[in-house]
């Protein structure tokens, strides 16, 4: 059947291509991981799959923006309060004395 396409309208498309196409939409999806993609292709190497991925100079840079535009969140003023310990917990853990 691909035969005859190809012959109607004088392309050359594989099924291989049909392949890339799949993968190349696939990898270009924010939602679904490179590692995903690998195991649709069932590619034994991550950088075989690498090679689906194109970026868009466009979308690079809207999400660069977007990751400038977005706020950090704050940063904690105290280790403890970071990690959940309280203070004194910590101290007993170093063997500071109180």
């Amino acid at each position: 059947m691909l035969e005859r396409v190809n012959a109607k309208l004088g392309t050359s498309i594989t099924l291989h291509d049909f392949r890339h196409t799949c993968a190349t939409r696939l990898a270009g999806d924010p939602a679904i991981p490179l590692t995903d993609v690998q195991a649709v292709l069932r590619h034994a190497h991550l950088s075989t799959t690498s090679r689906y991925v194109h970026t868009q100079t466009e979308d690079m840079l809207a999400r660069v923006r977007q990751h400038h535009q977005t706020p950090r969140p704050p940063r904690p003023t105290e280790m403890s309060t970071a990690w959940g310990y309280s203070e004194s917990d910590l101290a007993d853990l170093f063997g500071e004395t109180r």
